[in-house]
């Protein structure tokens, strides 16, 4: 969703529920912890934080109720004068704010990103992806096998959405496209797919192929090779 978007509901909710007169203000951050969504932070500077990398990839339900739980953490903190955490007064006032009473969102329903190395051969096209590189250590592709010199593959270090993000969007398109119905011959694969299968081949090349088969049996014709 856009971030203009969770700016606007997020301060629209303070003032309905009268926080902002108490001096509470939101904030989307770039810089909160690693698996943090969302935060609430008491004191002097009265903040609810989110996430920008969360209100990027994921929805509007999501977002909204992950705003609602860290303003439920609000109203405790200003009603009883410290945080009750997760506990009874906590779940009490996400009644109030529409929260669901859940410590945490369920990871497989969170869409992420991965910082990982990539490179490109430049001779076969193929493409890679490592979590990590030993530093100093020299990569080629098997198709420069008994050639001489070797093509040294070039890794570059990126943040893309991980591969399981990919992989779902991709079949939930699929599917749309089959609930609805066969693509005709002239009509091009949705651009929302030829971006994700994009990331797919390097994630899953393999994957990416089978994919492609299934468009073209819909009716695909056209677009990028996978």
């Amino acid at each position: 969703m856009l971030r203009a978007r969770a700016i606007e509901y997020a301060n629209q909710r303070l003032t309905d529920l009268g926080l902002t007169d108490l001096g509470w203000s939101f904030t989307m951050s770039d810089s909160l912890g690693k698996g943090i969504l969302g935060q609430c932070r008491f004191g002097v500077n009265k903040q609810i934080l989110l996430a920008g990398w969360y209100a990027d990839l994921n929805n509007e339900e999501l977002v909204f109720d992950t705003i609602n739980h860290e303003l439920a953490h609000a109203i405790v903190g200003y009603r009883e004068d410290e945080d009750d955490g997760h506990g009874p007064k906590w779940i009490e006032a996400c009644s109030i704010t529409g929260a669901k009473p859940q410590r945490s969102k369920q990871a497989d329903r969170i869409n992420e990103t991965v910082t990982a190395y990539f490179a490109v051969c430049h001779k076969c096209a193929s493409r890679f992806m490592k979590k990590r590189i030993t530093k100093g250590a020299k990569y080629f592709c098997q198709c420069t096998r008994g050639h001489k010199p070797r093509i040294e593959l070039c890794f570059s270090k990126s943040t893309r959405l991980s591969p399981a993000v990919v992989k779902a969007g991709v079949d939930g398109e699929l599917e749309l496209i089959r609930s609805n119905q066969r693509m005709t011959s002239n009509m091009v694969v949705p651009a929302k797919i030829e971006s994700l299968l994009s990331e797919l081949r390097v994630a899953d090349p393999k994957r990416a192929k089978s994919i492609r088969a299934q468009l073209r049996k819909l009716g695909h014709r056209g677009g990028m090779n996978a």
